[in-house]
């Protein structure tokens, strides 16, 4: 019978196997991190807002339903002062 691995635990640690770094990074690495990643996602969004989703622009605003659209739907007529609260 093969023989049985130690279990690793909090309280017993394998510190062979670390998987920390050991220099921690300075404040002005993490700010240029950070100010890296700002910047590339800036310009993805810059880029999926100004792109064209449809061919047909469908998704630009201000090409909702008209007052027309709506009509051509005959909606019921309401008449009464009392409606849904």
């Amino acid at each position: 019978m093969a023989p049985k691995r130690a279990r690793t635990t909090r309280a017993n640690p394998d510190l062979t196997r670390a998987t920390t770094a050991t220099e921690p990074m300075s404040q002005e690495a993490i700010n240029n991190l950070i100010a890296q990643r700002v910047a590339k996602a800036i310009a993805e969004y810059e880029t999926q807002r100004n792109s064209v989703v449809n061919e047909d622009m469908s998704n630009t605003t201000g090409t909702g339903p008209r007052i027309k659209d709506y009509l051509n739907c005959r909606p019921l007529k309401f008449n009464g002062t009392e409606g849904v609260i």
